[in-house]
């Protein structure tokens, strides 16, 4: 809600006319250099890729439009910076997907916004149902990965990752150095990150997501 009154306080006062005499180049230097007018142009132009390449990510329509509203929004607070873009898609695309990944994350670590939004995706498709599938074969997959590993390192992974403790209380905890506990979970993600890829059908990019936020 914040970010659509954010882009309602951008008026559409002579965008119009101003779209049809602008360059690309011209259009990045005066967002860069913080005319409105400009921007709403930036936003109206760019919004609709945007907004269909998170949708299916996420493949749903209330969260995709409230991450390319966060997008843009964090474009404008850093602006500056697009004076130096010479790949404007890419960059675009860049932050679209960080920030999507970041809301995949947040809700791989709240089970209030991880199940709202399953509640969002249930009556949708029965698409979603395979979502749930893939969830369930990651789990076993997961689990499958984690007894593969050697015995200190396995205890060392699920202290941190379904424990949370931290890598100083690991250490104190197993009489060991923070470093070993480092390299115990570097080597452990490495190890399942590979064995799930090799084993899990990747093929939704959210899903990708979804699986690197949870390792």
């Amino acid at each position: 809600m914040e970010s659509r009154l954010f882009f309602d306080s951008f008026g559409t006062k002579w965008t119009g006319f101003m779209k049809h005499v602008m360059t690309d180049e011209d259009l990045l230097q005066a967002v860069s250099a913080g005319d409105t007018a400009a921007f709403r142009i930036f936003f109206d132009s760019n919004r609709p890729k945007l907004y269909g390449f998170i949708l299916n990510m996420v493949k749903s329509r209330e969260v995709a439009e409230e991450i390319v509203m966060d997008v843009f929004m964090r474009i404008w607070q850093q602006r500056e910076l697009l004076q130096w873009v010479n790949n404007i898609d890419g960059f675009l695309f860049k932050v679209a997907y960080n920030k999507t990944v970041d809301f995949l994350r947040a809700a791989a670590r709240s089970p209030e916004l991880e199940q709202a939004l399953w509640e969002e995706l249930q009556p949708v498709s029965d698409v979603y149902a395979d979502t749930r599938l893939l969830l369930r074969d990651y789990e076993a997959r997961l689990r499958e990965a984690m007894d593969q590993l050697p015995a200190k390192r396995r205890q060392v992974y699920i202290l941190s990752r379904e424990h949370g403790y931290s890598h100083d209380q690991i250490a104190e905890m197993l009489h060991i150095s923070k470093n070993t506990v480092n390299n115990h979970i570097v080597t452990s993600q490495q190890f399942i990150r590979n064995y799930l890829v090799k084993r899990l059908d990747l093929g939704s990019t959210a899903f990708i997501a979804f699986v690197i936020s949870r390792i």
